[in-house]
């Protein structure tokens, strides 16, 4: 997908709009977003800017249906890519990108705001190296948000709560004394 910012930024989260051909979205969902940002080599993908892929995402229900199925918004965060101002790239894949999908086929929503017959999105499903990229266009934009935050804050892994606890626990004790 095609984007421009107007101003630099650092990107730390994304925000799609994703529903599947499936009745239960999260429990066919691997949980695991790859995303890529490029950039712009005269309207189509350049050079690789940042790569990586976030294995929490968080599946949010619109409470609306597509297709059939609940919509999600699917919450993702790409840890702290900058870029300045300047039209980009964006490809995602569900799961790490270079790795073969699960199956499920997560459809990436659009937006009904450009006039029909008018392809201005292109959709990557996989793009591994710099060239080489399948796209499909389409007739309206795509619904995504980019963000200057996390989309959501991370759960602490195990360990770092028992650090957390016992550091707490210690300072009990020791206030006590």
């Amino acid at each position: 997908m095609q984007f421009t910012l107007a101003n630099a930024a650092t990107l730390q989260g994304l925000v799609f709009f994703g529903a599947a051909d499936v009745s239960n979205v999260p429990s066919q969902f691997g949980g695991t977003i790859g995303f890529r940002f490029l950039s712009n080599n005269a309207g189509a993908p350049g050079t690789s800017l940042a790569l990586g892929s976030d294995s929490s995402v968080q599946l949010v229900n619109n409470g609306t249906q597509n297709l059939g199925t609940d919509e999600y918004r699917f919450l993702v965060n790409l840890g702290s890519i900058p870029l300045g101002a300047g039209t980009y790239w964006l490809a995602m894949h569900e799961g790490a990108m270079g790795t073969a999908a699960d199956g499920t086929a997560i459809y990436w929503d659009t937006t009904s705001s450009a006039p029909v017959g008018t392809p201005i999105g292109k959709s990557t499903t996989q793009l591994d190296g710099l060239s080489g990229y399948a796209n499909t266009s389409t007739n309206s934009a795509f619904a995504f948000q980019l963000l200057d935050a996390p989309a959501y804050n991370a759960v602490p892994e195990p360990s770092t709560w028992v650090l957390m606890l016992s550091a707490g626990g210690f300072l009990l004790l020791r206030r006590r004394r």
